[in-house]
């Protein structure tokens, strides 16, 4: 609700949305969630913000990798 509230231009909104997902095994949505937050950030000209939240998304997608099976 709250980044329907702030249309998608609160990143920490948007960061929060991606945590909740991220914990609830929704790797995707987590991870177009935090990229929005990421963009937010590139848009505002916050070095330091992009890049906490950049690695936050990297370790969204690397969480979101299929490990491949390993044979006996």
């Amino acid at each position: 609700k709250a980044v329907e509230l702030s249309e998608g231009k609160d990143w920490r909104c948007l960061a929060a949305l991606a945590d909740a997902y991220s914990k609830s095994s929704h790797s995707a949505e987590a991870i177009r969630s935090e990229q929005q937050a990421v963009d937010l950030a590139v848009q505002g000209h916050d070095g330091q913000l992009e890049k906490n939240l950049q690695r936050v998304l990297d370790r969204y997608e690397r969480d979101s990798e299929v490990s491949p099976s390993v044979a006996p």
